[in-house]
């Protein structure tokens, strides 16, 4: 995932959320942002499991194509 992609991801999510969840200072979600510094793997399967649901991003490629809902399901 490239800053570009990251930043699709989490468009409508407040930095201060994004901060909290990720364990990060502001200034490393703006470089992370800005494609200056890159992202760790870590953080992308976090953020495609927590805002697009994707299974896979945790659980391998065997789950393509599965997601989860706001509600865990």
């Amino acid at each position: 995932m490239d800053s570009v992609e990251f930043c699709d991801l989490v468009a409508c999510v407040p930095s201060s959320d994004l901060c909290a969840l990720f364990g990060v200072e502001p200034r490393t979600l703006r470089r992370w942002k800005s494609g200056t510094i890159p992202i760790p793997v870590a953080i992308q399967n976090l953020a495609k499991l927590r805002y697009a649901g994707d299974a896979s991003a945790l659980l391998g490629q065997d789950w393509g194509g599965f997601r989860f809902g706001q509600d865990g399901k």
